[in-house]
C-alpha cells in the first residue's frame, strides 16, 4: 500500500485467506467486486473502516441478520458509515432478515427520506438513495443509540448509518 492510502477498489477475484494483520483491514473505504462468501464474511467481521461495498454471489438471509446483529451489539464495524452488498445470485427476503431484530419502520418525519451517499471510493459516484418505500427499516446500536437504516431491493442490501 501507499503512504496515506485510505481506499481501494479490487476487481479481480480474491482467492485465498485473509491475515489478521492485513493492510487492507486498515483502510477506511473498500470496494471488492469478486469476493467469495467465506472470505467476504470473514472480511466483514474484521473490517474497521467506514465504507465497504462488496459483490457476494450468494448470501443467506441468516448471514445478513448476523451482520446486522453484530453492528447493533457493537461487536464489529464500530466506525461504519455505509455497507453495501450487491448480491446478483441471491434473493433477499427483508421480512425474514428483520424478523429476529428489533426494528422500526423508516419514518421520514424523523429523518430525511433521501440518504446522500458519497463513499469516496474510486468509481463509486455520489448518489441519493430514496428511502420512501416499504423496504427500509431502522435499527439502533445498543451501546450509543446510533441509528442506521437497512435498505433492501432485489439484488442490493445496504446499512446506512446516520450521523
Amino acid at each position: 500500500m501507499y503512504p496515506n492510502q485510505n481506499s481501494v477498489l479490487i476487481g479481480p477475484e480474491i482467492i485465498g485467506g485473509l491475515k489478521d494483520d492485513s493492510e487492507i483491514l486498515k483502510l477506511k473505504r473498500v470496494h471488492i467486486y469478486n469476493i467469495g462468501q467465506q472470505l467476504g464474511m470473514k472480511f466483514l467481521s474484521m473490517f474497521t473502516g467506514q465504507h465497504i461495498l462488496l459483490t457476494l454471489h450468494i448470501v443467506s438471509n441468516a448471514e445478513i441478520t448476523k451482520i446486522i446483529m453484530k453492528w447493533i451489539s457493537n461487536e464489529s464495524m464500530q466506525s461504519l458509515h455505509t455497507l453495501g452488498f450487491f448480491i446478483p445470485d441471491s434473493l433477499i427476503t427483508p421480512d425474514e432478515v428483520v424478523e429476529s431484530l428489533k426494528t422500526e419502520r423508516f419514518n421520514s418525519a424523523i429523518r430525511p427520506r433521501i440518504y446522500h451517499l458519497d463513499t469516496k471510493i474510486y468509481q463509486d459516484k455520489p448518489r441519493k438513495i430514496d428511502l420512501s418505500g416499504d423496504n427500509c427499516y431502522d435499527i439502533i446500536r445498543e451501546v450509543d443509540g446510533k441509528r442506521a437504516t437497512l435498505h433492501f431491493d432485489d439484488k442490493y442490501f445496504k446499512i446506512l448509518v446516520w450521523n
